[in-house]
């Protein structure tokens, strides 16, 4: 038995990568995709805590770590599961 065919497969976004957005902006996985950051969302996006977070960001994806979490809200920003 295997629970391979229900596995989950998630794009993969580090938060020092959300940098290159302007201080205030609502992130979504569109607005990743349009950025050139995603190329495919797959089942959906992840967003991971590796790096530094230098702006107070409202992101909107579908899984956070607990670090990139932590991270965003440091920040100021907030964060929402879709």
């Amino acid at each position: 038995f295997s629970n391979a065919p229900f596995k989950k497969d998630y794009a993969i976004i580090n938060v020092e990568q959300l940098n290159k957005f302007n201080d205030g902006d609502v992130i979504s996985n569109e607005v990743l995709i349009e950025s050139g950051l995603v190329a495919k969302e797959k089942d959906g996006i992840k967003i991971l805590g590796n790096g530094t977070l230098d702006k107070k960001l409202t992101v909107k994806a579908n899984k956070f770590s607990k670090s990139a979490i932590e991270a965003i809200e440091n920040k100021g920003g907030s964060i929402e599961v879709l």
